[in-house]
């Protein structure tokens, strides 16, 4: 037979906690998903003037 303990929960803490004082992982969140849209931004600028570039050649 298993001997369960009653002190410790099987699964956990039963409600969430919220620590409002410590936001840091969203805000790494925030700066991480902020560099990866102004890396696909430069990435799009960059093609734009590439297929500006392309509609100018005269064929």
């Amino acid at each position: 037979m298993t001997n369960v303990s009653s002190t410790s929960p099987a699964s956990g803490p039963s409600s969430p906690s919220f620590d409002t004082g410590n936001n840091d992982d969203l805000e790494n969140g925030k700066k991480a998903a902020m560099r990866k849209l102004k890396k696909r931004e430069i990435e799009n600028e960059i093609m734009t003037k590439e297929l500006e570039n392309i509609s100018k050649l005269r064929f």
